[in-house]
């Protein structure tokens, strides 16, 4: 049930998040754009909305109850390697994602800035863009089960992340694409989609396939892990595609991440090819637990 149960939180959430972001910004706007001071309170208003609604996501968390025994504590609990039990298994699963945090870095902080300056695309067509990439993600996310069941989990994750490089390059090459073709922004914001929907629908599987094959008590170390490093080469990367584009370089940076997703991907293939159902620790099926 995990790729079932990553794949429709994945979608629930973006979709959620779509008509949170139309009614927030959008309705507001339409309603109220001759008025600056009523937009103003009314933002401020939405941003009150929205702190009500973080904590009133605590409730259906505070409902939830333990229904397996306690993973009890080792020897050395204090150290945030006690619980460890397949380093090389959590290394594997880690060094892929910060690889794709590394590509994502030089780009998806800056995807405004390359619409608005790189392409001199309209506020109003970024938005939709934006807008309609999220929309497909959701669609990736609940196809995600199907995909999985059909080709397994290692194949899946790889196959859509490796057909989401040559649109990452499309990208990079957009205008002149685009001008050959008449719309830069309809070969911008159809990379875009493809990118974001095939990216992303590997995520859900990614997630459930690592469930897996590590221990439970080792589970929240991996994750610990792969935020800590992605965090820091996202925040890095980001810094050399910002330098990059502000001088006027806007092609690079696409590069590097198309580079940075493939060894991504290379490595995922070389450490979990052919190795899936020999890894597996929790049998999968009904009754299995999630």
């Amino acid at each position: 049930e995990r790729v079932h149960l990553f794949s429709v939180s994945s979608g629930m959430r973006t979709a959620a998040a779509i008509i949170g972001s139309a009614l927030a910004g959008l309705v507001p706007l339409i309603l109220l754009a001759d008025d600056p001071a009523k937009l103003v309170a009314t933002y401020r208003y939405v941003a009150y909305f929205g702190i009500v609604g973080w904590f009133a996501s605590l409730i259906p968390a505070l409902l939830l109850t333990q229904t397996a025994t306690p993973i009890a504590p080792r020897a050395g609990s204090f150290s945030p390697f006690a619980n460890v039990v397949h380093a090389d298994r959590i290394w594997m699963l880690t060094l892929p994602e910060v690889s794709v945090a590394l590509g994502a870095g030089f780009v998806l902080p800056l995807l405004n800035v390359f619409f608005k300056q790189g392409l001199g695309s309209p506020a109003l067509e970024i938005g939709t863009t934006f807008a309609a990439g999220e929309a497909f993600l959701v669609v990736g996310s609940f196809l995600a089960p199907l995909v999985a069941a059909r080709f397994g989990k290692v194949s899946s994750v790889v196959a859509t992340r490796m057909l989401s490089i040559p649109f990452i390059l499309l990208l990079a090459f957009s205008s002149g694409a685009g001008n050959l073709l008449g719309s830069v922004l309809s070969v911008a914001g159809f990379a875009y989609v493809m990118r974001i929907t095939l990216m992303n629908m590997a995520a859900p599987v990614r997630s459930a396939f690592s469930m897996e094959i590590l221990d439970p008590s080792e589970r929240g170390t991996q994750v610990g892990l792969q935020h800590a490093f992605s965090g820091v080469v996202t925040g890095g990367a980001a810094l050399i595609g910002a330098r990059l584009m502000d001088a006027g370089d806007f092609q690079s940076p696409f590069f590097f991440m198309a580079g940075a997703y493939l060894i991504s991907t290379l490595l995922f293939w070389r450490f979990f090819r052919g190795r899936e159902r020999e890894m597996a620790l929790v049998p999968m099926g009904p009754g299995a637990a999630a």
